[in-house]
């Protein structure tokens, strides 16, 4: 099952689906993975829809936590 549904990089941002109800220990590893491969040497923002979200824990919270860190400062 993918976590993020849609995901492309329009200049510079990345744009993202999150398409689990629960972003949380069992989904996380998963997200920061499929981010992963959606990442460029270009992507200077992200934009997440979280519309499909309705609960994140902190594990969740620590994989968009690494997304922020990997955003150029």
């Amino acid at each position: 099952m993918s976590i993020v549904v849609e995901g492309q990089t329009v200049e510079g941002t990345l744009r993202a689906e999150v398409g689990v109800a629960r972003l949380d220990a069992a989904s996380s590893r998963a997200f920061k993975n499929e981010i992963d491969s959606l990442w460029n040497d270009g992507v200077s923002a992200v934009e997440l829809d979280f519309s499909k979200v309705d609960f994140i824990d902190s594990s969740g919270v620590g994989a968009l936590l690494g997304v922020y860190k990997r955003l150029p400062q």
